[in-house]
């Protein structure tokens, strides 16, 4: 993340604030993700999810987080696996990182 060189006027004060500029390094189409603006962001640290949804302590300790939950306007929470090698396939390079298809690992409504 950068902030941008983007100055606005703040009016009376005269002060100056800078926006900060987030790129989106991956996306999840629309298809798997919510229908509505995501509300909130929940980080799971120190858990594993199964594909089955069992819920447990994560071997690696508490700080490694590997899970993250969202909701949004669309009554829906997702759970997202974000391990980037769980989603390469064999003989699949970094580069082809754009070219994954980002889904849930579990929906409710």
């Amino acid at each position: 993340m950068r902030a941008a060189s983007n100055r606005q006027d703040m009016g009376e004060g005269g002060d100056d604030a800078s926006i900060a500029v987030v790129k989106a390094k991956y996306f999840s189409t629309i298809e798997f993700s919510h229908h509505h603006v995501v509300m909130d962001l929940q980080w799971l640290p120190g858990v594993d999810i199964t594909s089955r949804g069992r819920v447990s302590r994560s071997p690696e300790g508490g700080r490694e987080c590997n899970f993250v939950a969202t909701t949004a306007g669309d009554g829906k929470v997702n759970i997202w696996d974000i391990r980037v090698d769980r989603l390469l396939k064999k003989g699949r390079k970094a580069e082809d990182l754009l070219d994954l298809v980002w889904k849930p690992l579990h929906s409710a409504l």
